[in-house]
């Protein structure tokens, strides 16, 4: 768990995720992602759906 549990849970953990969320809208508004054609996307075995490994290009807006 990054932010551990209980009462030992991190005191900055909303801080950190908003910070995350911010970097995220920032990137996502300065460039724009295309999968690499022909890279093949496969399923994680993890507790959600993910991608194991998801190739893009970034392109500058």
């Amino acid at each position: 768990m990054p932010f551990g549990l209980g009462a030992h849970r991190c005191i900055g953990e909303s801080f950190a995720l908003t910070e995350a969320t911010m970097t995220l809208a920032t990137l996502a508004a300065h460039w724009r992602m295309q999968p690499v054609p022909g890279a093949p996307v496969r399923p994680a075995l993890k507790a959600v759906l993910a991608p194991e490994r998801l190739l893009v290009r970034l392109h500058a807006r």
